[in-house]
């Protein structure tokens, strides 16, 4: 005896082809939402390239970075909000003593994206590289600074640590592809 599944569905009774219809319609939902969220979950921030480069500090003039403009603003849109929010309406520094401050970033695979913001407003960003860091001369009251960076997909955590004056100061560690991180000093 042959077995022919649409004569086999067609044979059952009206409530249960009903029920196996829904159950089918069901399971695809919930795969059709597994996906979606696994696709949103390890999305990175930034797609490509879609801007012109940017000089980092201590380069020679051809050696740049391959990020968008826009992209450390939405690295900071993730820290907490708009560049200008972060540090408030910070007074622009008179004439103050300033003291070396250290931005740095770690993980175990080039990053994806990373830079910095001072409360100057000078901002710039990381070279691709696993353990980028940068010393500036900054004044004023804390905070000063703030980095931010992504991992690459290949990384397994990301981290980030300030130092103000040799004084160790904030540290976070994310675990993870595509995982974000930012330190204030």
């Amino acid at each position: 005896m042959d077995f022919h599944p649409v004569r086999s569905i067609r044979r059952m009774p009206r409530r249960r082809q009903r029920l196996l219809a829904a159950g089918a319609a069901a399971l695809v939902l919930a795969v059709l939402a597994g996906v979606s969220l696994y696709r949103a979950a390890t999305d990175p921030i930034v797609k490509g390239d879609s801007g012109p480069t940017v000089a980092l500090p201590d380069t020679e003039p051809g050696d740049q970075a391959d990020l968008a403009p826009d992209s450390v603003q939405d690295l900071l849109t993730a820290a907490g909000g708009e560049a200008d929010t972060i540090f408030g309406s910070l007074p622009l520094p008179g004439p103050c003593e300033s003291r070396p401050v250290t931005l740095s970033v770690s993980s175990d695979a080039p990053i994806l994206i990373g830079g910095y913001l001072t409360s100057t407003g000078e901002t710039a960003y990381f070279e691709k590289t696993p353990n980028p860091s940068v010393t500036l001369d900054l004044c004023g009251k804390n905070p000063v600074g703030l980095v931010v960076a992504q991992a690459s997909a290949t990384a397994t955590f990301i981290s980030c640590s300030t130092s103000d004056a040799g004084t160790p100061g904030e540290s976070r560690r994310q675990e993870g592809p595509y995982a974000k991180t930012y330190c204030y000093v």
